[in-house]
């Protein structure tokens, strides 16, 4: 399997599940920034990301080398159109969507984990990693933002 402990990750996921659905509507559509994205656009940048990713996770099992397409994640946040979602549906269904993944995660056989992923982030250069290190770096990119948000439950 993957470097992540499933168990741990479903308690993660339920954990930060309760501590997002805090954050109030107000805030869930206030920048964090000015000119930067609200918590629900982060929120479903991180759906889109579990949409890719949940992509490449199966796709992988089934072939040699997998080449997937990129994704312009400023482009799908804008057409998904994530600030005019009401914030509970947003962390219900981010919430879900990850369980879905930690249940596909687990069920990824061993030898599949080494097969080759080619994957860019909105431009080139590719990055050339195994199906391992691709869920490797899902879990931190995910990390990483939902840090941000937790952050406005403790202020």
């Amino acid at each position: 399997m993957a470097s992540i402990n499933r168990q741990s990750y479903l308690k993660d996921i339920q954990a930060a599940r309760k501590q997002l659905e805090r954050i109030s509507e107000t805030q869930a559509s206030s920048p964090l920034e000015p000119g930067h994205w609200a918590p629900k656009q982060i929120l479903g940048h991180l759906i889109d990301s579990a949409a890719n990713n949940h992509q490449r996770f199966v796709r992988a099992q089934e072939v040699e080398f997998l080449d997937f397409p990129s994704y312009n994640q400023t482009h799908w946040v804008e057409a998904a159109g994530y600030k005019n979602i009401e914030w509970p549906v947003l962390v219900a269904l981010w919430a879900n969507y990850n369980l879905l993944l930690a249940n596909i995660i687990a069920h990824i056989p061993e030898q599949k984990l080494g097969v080759i992923c080619t994957a860019y982030w909105n431009k080139p250069p590719r990055d050339r990693l195994r199906l391992d290190e691709l869920i490797d770096g899902y879990f931190e990119h995910l990390n990483h933002h939902v840090d941000q948000l937790l952050a406005l439950v403790k202020n």
